[in-house]
């Protein structure tokens, strides 16, 4: 008889364990506590238009790359395809605008161009970049076997513990005078949310040598479709997802997951849980006694990354019609936005943002896709989640207006262009997911917290295995699905 599966969550971390393991003949059940499947992976639809909240920049998507490369082993390679951006990130900072390529060489060439004094700095920059990247990248993000990969890294490990608690801001001063380059080159990493300071430089390195040497894509239909692909794929290996269904505890027996039991009381037996949930709300369902001090110690020390508020928008025109013609722009304030991130951590308002445009790389795949823009900025969690109900609706009123007013600073054209407004606040964001404080990206990882990372994600009972964001793999698509996809090799060789 096959083992029992229980997945705690329809994330693509839980997605990608479940179509993996009822791929290789588990009886695997996944209880998601929303109406559909997909965490932040999913569509919504507002006055006729469609949003997609997830991110839409990912890495190596390209032919037998390594995202590509990951999907086509989860059995799905053939449904989903990666567009490539036609350009880079533009970059506002303050008064100075800068169009990024997507092509390694014409990034080169034309930070060259704009920095013309730091063209040597820049070449050894390059270089040390993937130098560092093919060693780190052999164990942390590609598929190499360990006997090729393991020997090189060993030999860089006392630099890359190094550079486990070394700043980005200290990394790039090694090797830039110019603070705008500087800055500039850090925003390929903005996405997490953590200033330069306290970004670790290795994070840097692995992040930013994928976006330079492989190109940013997008998912052909945002990441809706990949939760569909990866849901269709379980389904037809026989998976059973059980929606509106939230997961209240975990039986436990003899020191093992021996089951869960639902909100209304229903026990599901399972030989193993993947946990595809927040780790804090995961040693809730636990009892108290099976978490080590070590392990809660581990936990203590960390807390939830980036929060946002996110504003969805439709125009009555096409994007390019009022001056927006990338993927994706980031837009701050002033000059320093490594300053701004930190102000906006203690801040109910957005300062810097991005903004996406997906129809500019993805304009077929549904109606209206070319008209929607949206546009995200970070903000902390904790002080949207403290609001009382009557403050909350008020702030979030003023935050609105506020981000579209500094949104019109910056594309002027935009204005009286706008007919929906949607927006998601962290309390949005925790509400349907029950990440806490909203955060996006699992825990926040910044320097020294590697090994309390490292030590979270190896969860204290051997059958039950976390996977999402909330693990050492952080969040973000390619993250995500590789914590999923790792999850389900653990769980096939614990009961094989």
């Amino acid at each position: 008889m096959a083992k029992k599966i229980a997945i705690m969550g329809s994330g693509l971390g839980g997605l990608t364990s479940a179509a993996v393991l009822a791929r290789r003949g588990f009886n695997v059940t996944m209880f998601e506590r929303q109406s559909v499947p997909g965490g932040y992976a999913i569509q919504f639809k507002r006055s006729g238009f469609i949003f997609d909240p997830s991110l839409h920049s990912i890495p190596a998507g390209g032919d037998n790359d390594i995202f590509y490369s990951l999907i086509n082993d989860i059995g799905i390679g053939d449904r989903i395809k990666f567009l490539r951006f036609s350009d880079g990130p533009e970059v506002i900072l303050g008064k100075n605008r800068y169009q990024l390529p997507n092509v390694p060489e014409q990034i080169y060439e034309y930070l060259k161009c704009t920095f013309p004094e730091e063209k040597k700095s820049l070449v050894n920059f390059f270089r040390d970049l993937d130098n560092y990247a093919k060693v780190y990248g052999g164990i942390l993000t590609e598929k190499k076997p360990l006997y090729k990969s393991l020997p090189p890294f060993l030999m860089k490990l006392p630099v890359f513990l190094y550079q486990s608690y070394e700043s980005s801001d200290h990394f790039l001063k090694r090797y830039f005078k110019n603070p705008q380059l500087r800055l500039l080159l850090f925003q390929y990493a903005i996405f997490m949310g953590i200033p330069m300071d306290n970004f670790p430089a290795v994070n840097f390195i692995i992040m930013v040598s994928l976006l330079l040497s492989k190109g940013m894509y997008t998912i052909k239909g945002g990441g809706a479709h990949l939760t569909e692909e990866l849901c269709d794929a379980f389904v037809r290996s026989g998976g059973i997802v059980k929606t509106n269904t939230e997961i209240r505890h975990i039986e436990m027996h003899r020191g093992k997951a021996s089951g869960v039991i639902d909100s209304n009381g229903n026990f599901y037996p399972a030989d193993a849980v993947v946990a595809n949930t927040n780790l804090p709300e995961l040693t809730n369902l636990v009892p108290i006694e099976v978490l080590p001090a070590a392990y809660k110690k581990a936990m203590s020390g960390l807390k939830p990354s980036v929060s946002v508020v996110q504003l969805h928008l439709g125009l009555d025109c096409h994007v390019r019609d009022v001056g927006i013609s990338r993927h994706i722009h980031f837009c701050f304030p002033g000059e320093n936005a490594s300053d701004c991130i930190k102000t906006q951590q203690e801040s109910l308002i957005p300062q810097g943002f991005s903004v996406t445009a997906p129809g500019i790389t993805d304009p077929l795949t549904y109606q209206n896709n070319t008209r929607i823009l949206s546009v995200a900025g970070a903000v902390s969690g904790e002080l949207w989640m403290s609001l009382d109900d009557k403050t909350y609706r008020e702030k979030k009123e003023v935050c609105k207006r506020e981000m579209l007013s500094k949104l019109y600073d910056v594309f002027p054209a935009l204005q009286g262009h706008v007919i929906v407004t949607d927006c998601a606040t962290p309390r949005t964001f925790s509400r349907y997911t029950g990440n806490p404080c909203g955060a996006l990206m699992g825990f926040s990882c910044t320097c020294g917290t590697h090994r309390r990372l490292l030590d979270v994600s190896r969860f204290p009972v051997k059958n039950i295995i976390p996977a999402g964001a909330w693990t050492d793999k952080l969040g973000g698509y390619m993250q995500s699905v590789r914590s999923g996809f790792d999850a389900a090799l653990k769980v096939s060789k614990l009961l094989h």
